[in-house]
């Protein structure tokens, strides 16, 4: 799968953009605590908001390896 990465967390991550396989069934939520090992600037980074295939998703939801997950930070407004 793609993982992309945006604001803050581009910074925290180092990277962009980067392959992540998927093995077996693995939710976003275990995507994102493998990807917070690899990175472990990220580490410190517990409320994310995550879209898969270009539409919000849920922590629980489900990937496999053709899809695209985007990583954002909390956003507020003002």
């Amino acid at each position: 799968m793609k993982v992309r990465y945006f604001a803050t967390l581009r910074d925290l991550s180092g990277v962009e953009e980067e392959e992540y396989i998927v093995r077996g069934t693995q939710s976003v939520e275990k995507v994102f605590s493998d990807l917070k090992n690899r990175h472990p600037a990220m580490s410190g980074q517990k409320s994310v908001l995550f879209a898969l295939n270009e539409k919000f998703a849920d922590p629980k939801t489900m990937v496999s390896n053709d899809d695209v997950l985007a990583i954002f930070p909390p956003v507020s407004g003002g």
